[in-house]
């Protein structure tokens, strides 16, 4: 399995970036055990390694065990499989009951370790880490029904966060499905969660977002009160009533010019929506007519 190479997939979460890993596989004795010796020397790449390795394996890996303070090693983690029971509900989609470990080690380079190692003394560059993989997966890894639930990338998120601001999650996927479909091998990625993640992932990710940019459906009136100052700056009046029911009235600048219209002092229409958001508030849109259209100047 080659780790170095660049694998260009397209553009945005499609590419991924280059990473000169020098990774050497050894031979076992141990039946299902694949042993490497790699490069990174540091936390941050033993986790962009591993990164690397989970596009080439189509797998996914979640901590087991962690060790902050390892014996003659600089890093020590042991990961399982995506599938496995490991944070899982006994019927949860994702609990297949994988039993695939994979350990990562670094070594200190120390002048005991270079003479000991020939790995670390005699290789250019040296191979301080460590990687072993224990175990065979109980499913089929590059088929439909496990790669679907492979985890989206942080940068997979920021793609849809940037829908969000947009659309629905619903309208979301549908937009981002269409697009990987104008991709090279769109069908495969489609089926792939590392580029098209579950329903249940992307409503995820909405309802985290909504509360960080709108705080949380059942009390948004914080989160409210602290942009009211920039919504102000920008020209649209919010006033907020925190008072059982709690109310919030907004003015934006053309509502504004509307209400100084003659028109508005003699007639204006009421509309009133129920149930609009996660916290099935109430919308009323107050209207006058103008020679063009019915203009709001109030919500």
């Amino acid at each position: 399995m080659d780790f170095s190479d660049e694998e260009e997939l397209g553009n945005d979460v499609l590419s991924r970036k280059k990473f000169n890993f020098q990774t050497k596989q050894l031979e076992t004795t141990e039946a299902d055990t694949e042993s490497y010796r790699v490069s990174f020397t540091t936390k941050e790449e033993a986790l962009e390694w591993l990164k690397i390795y989970e596009d080439k394996s189509k797998s996914h890996w979640i901590v087991d065990k962690t060790f902050p303070n390892p014996d003659r090693y600089a890093y020590r983690h042991i990961f399982k499989c995506n599938l496995s029971k490991r944070n899982k509900t006994p019927q949860g989609i994702r609990n297949q009951q994988c039993t695939v470990l994979l350990e990562i080690k670094i070594k200190l380079i120390t002048k005991d370790t270079r003479k000991k190692d020939p790995l670390i003394g005699k290789n250019d560059p040296p191979l301080p880490g460590i990687v072993i993989v224990r175990n065979s997966h109980n499913h089929h890894i590059e088929v439909g029904d496990s790669m679907q639930y492979l985890r989206g990338s942080e940068n997979l998120r920021k793609i849809f966060e940037e829908y969000f601001t947009e659309m629905a999650p619903g309208q979301a996927m549908r937009l981002h499905e269409e697009k990987l479909s104008l991709k090279e091998n769109g069908e495969i990625l489609k089926a792939d969660g590392h580029f098209n993640p579950l329903p249940n992932t992307v409503y995820y990710w909405h309802r985290e977002w909504r509360k960080k940019h709108f705080g949380p459906p059942q009390h948004p009136l914080e989160t409210l009160n602290s942009k009211c100052e920039q919504y102000e700056k920008d020209g649209t009046t919010v006033v907020v009533s925190d008072e059982a029911p709690w109310c919030v009235l907004v003015c934006t600048p053309i509502m504004k010019r509307a209400q100084a219209l003659k028109s508005a002092g003699e007639i204006i229409f009421i509309d009133s929506t129920d149930t609009v958001d996660a916290s099935h508030s109430n919308v009323t849109v107050i209207s006058t007519a103008t020679k063009i259209v019915v203009q709001s100047i109030k919500l």
